[in-house]
């Protein structure tokens, strides 16, 4: 008797594992290549992590915009978090998922 695993592989977008994730009350899902072979394990938490990064990325995005497209008060300084591609542990590919091997170990 065999189950249906729930997988992912590296260019699945990571909204979409999420959604599966948060539907099957997972907080770990294998990462596969091609052949089925295992690559590394995401996280829940550090599927979250990502998508906050980039929601952050782009409220500076639409911030910058807003400024420059419509006169209001744009002299505050602004304090904005790091944007998704100052990662150093983990890699930010625009959504899909991605992963570096750190000391042998996939983060």
């Amino acid at each position: 008797m065999t189950r249906n695993v729930i997988l992912c592989r590296p260019g699945d977008l990571l909204h979409e594992v999420w959604s599966v994730m948060k539907e099957r009350r997972l907080k770990n899902i294998p990462i596969v290549d091609q052949d089925g072979r295992p690559l590394g394990v995401l996280n829940a938490r550090d599927a979250l992590e990502a998508l906050l990064e980039e929601v952050e990325y782009e409220e500076i995005l639409l911030r910058e915009y807003g400024c420059a497209s419509v006169t209001t008060d744009c002299t505050r300084p602004r304090q904005y978090g790091r944007a998704p591609s100052g990662r150093t542990s983990q890699q930010y590919t625009g959504g899909s998922i991605s992963f570096t091997k750190h000391r042998g170990a996939f983060k």
